[in-house]
């Protein structure tokens, strides 16, 4: 598995996390590769694993919510880094609560928009749309598997 950087390669990329809260352009993620002599593909892991930040704090209580509310979680905490951790579990259980037994079609219907949105904002010249899903995809599940303390995949 592709790890993110650490140590002084984290050091260089704290002012990129410090000027934004979204993942840096093609343009901006390549030449931080070069710079770090690290792939775009760990740059892009560690700004995802930068916004997992709130989630790690508590896997214990956050895996206990169950997978429909952390992947819920994982991608409206994603979308609105601004609202309060706390006010976002209220909003998500009552999504949920109010889905009653068609919780789990809501949940595919917004994790597919999630998805969608997402590789459209990232599909470029270079970038086609398989891989802009693929790359939202993995994003995704890096997200879910943090707050679920999995840290190794193979």
């Amino acid at each position: 598995m592709c790890g993110t950087v650490s140590g002084p390669e984290q050091a260089a990329l704290e002012p990129t996390f410090e000027e934004t809260n979204e993942f840096p352009a093609v343009i901006d993620r390549s030449s931080l590769a070069c710079l770090l002599k690290a792939s775009e593909r760990r740059i892009w892991m560690s700004f995802q694993n930068r916004q997992c930040g709130p989630f790690l704090e508590d896997t214990r209580t956050i895996a206990s919510l169950g997978m429909n509310t952390i992947l819920l979680l994982c991608m409206y905490t994603y979308l609105r880094p601004d609202v309060p951790y706390d006010s976002m579990v209220r909003h998500v259980a009552s999504i949920l609560s109010s889905a009653g037994d068609e919780a789990d079609t809501l949940v595919r219907h917004h994790t597919y928009t999630f998805i969608d949105t997402q590789a459209r904002k990232i599909r470029s010249e270079t970038i086609d749309e398989h891989t802009a899903v693929y790359i939202v995809t993995t994003g995704l599940i890096t997200r879910v598997t943090g707050v679920l303390g999995i840290t190794d995949m193979q």
